[in-house]
């Protein structure tokens, strides 16, 4: 018998969002900042493992990254917290430091959804101080549920 694959937890449509919506500044719209968030750590992923992270997010915000992990090169572009933050800003014409807590929540709110087993696939094939800055989102984040 195979063993059964853990389920992402269930989500209100919508929750990623107005989780987002909260810590994004006047003029930039969730949706923008998820897509970029996102965007910019499925880069850093497998063509593979983007899908599969994909998979387990919910369909009312998989639509905003699906050509992300569908229209990538195989092989991923490798860059510290640094690196990823400034392709997020660069994405959503901010700044780096602007941009910071966006990721944070982003990459928490996201966390919060995926089962452990897509986060430690994630978390391995990051460098080691983006694998901090993962876990620190994780570990910072509030659950939706809480909020």
């Amino acid at each position: 018998m195979a063993d059964a694959k853990p389920e992402a937890k269930p989500i209100e449509r919508d929750e990623i969002l107005r989780a987002i919506e909260r810590v994004v500044p006047p003029g930039l719209d969730p949706k923008d900042a998820f897509a970029a968030v996102m965007c910019s750590l499925e880069r850093r992923l497998t063509r593979g493992e983007a899908i599969h992270v994909l998979a387990e997010l919910p369909a009312s915000v998989r639509r905003f990254i699906r050509t992300c992990a569908m229209h990538r090169e195989e092989h991923a572009p490798k860059g510290d917290t640094r690196a990823f933050l400034e392709q997020v800003a660069a994405h959503l014409h901010r700044s780096a430091e602007e941009v910071e807590p966006i990721a944070r929540e982003v990459l928490a709110v996201v966390q919060s959804r995926l089962s452990a087993k897509a986060i430690s696939h994630i978390s391995r094939q990051l460098p080691a101080d983006l694998q901090d800055f993962l876990a620190e989102a994780r570990d910072q984040g509030t659950p939706p549920e809480r909020r």
